[in-house]
């Protein structure tokens, strides 16, 4: 028994960034470039973080991006042994000096012309709080540096930048020093 065949209409074909079906004059489709305008850029204070500011400048100079200075403190955990007076002391002068820092950086890159520039501190695992800052701020792009560990220093370090650019909702760049 023969099916019978079903006679569709021929899919039109879409129209994308000026490409024509050559049916006819269509209607001009605004073609938007790519926008970035708000970098997030997680930093550790390590050369490799250098290597991700160098490339964060001609970006935001592209692009007129603001630029988001991000820094995460790791606390300690409390210890019932030390006692949590201790610790707490200890994350807070941490926290204290890591502020201290993301501000020099800050001024470091309005000396090479980036006007806008914005720093953030937070505390707790790093990859979860690039993510969520990224979300928070509503950036449109990651950029990060990786250190590049293998082998077993991989296993037990682990990767920031692989677990951001996995959980990431905006496009990640990660530079590799």
């Amino acid at each position: 028994m023969k099916k019978p065949s079903k006679k569709t209409a021929p899919r039109k074909p879409s129209v994308r960034s000026g490409i024509k079906t050559g049916k006819g004059p269509e209607p001009e489709e605004k073609v938007h470039p790519l926008e970035i305008s708000k970098i997030l850029i997680p930093i550790d204070f390590s050369p490799c973080s250098e290597k991700a500011l160098q490339y964060s400048v001609p970006f935001a100079a592209r692009f007129g991006s603001q630029i988001v200075l991000l820094h995460v403190v790791e606390t300690y955990p409390a210890d019932p042994f030390i006692g949590g007076e201790v610790i707490a002391e200890e994350n807070a002068r941490r926290s204290e000096l890591a502020r201290r820092e993301l501000d020099l950086w800050a001024e470091r890159l309005k000396n090479l012309n980036c006007k806008n520039v914005t720093c953030l501190l937070r505390v707790g695992k790093p990859f979860a709080e690039i993510n969520h800052a990224a979300r928070e701020t509503g950036a449109d792009l990651i950029l990060l540096s990786s250190h590049g560990y293998t082998g077993l220093k991989h296993i037990y370090l682990g990767s920031t930048a692989e677990r951001v650019v996995r959980h990431s909702n905006c496009p990640v760049l990660v530079v590799r020093n």
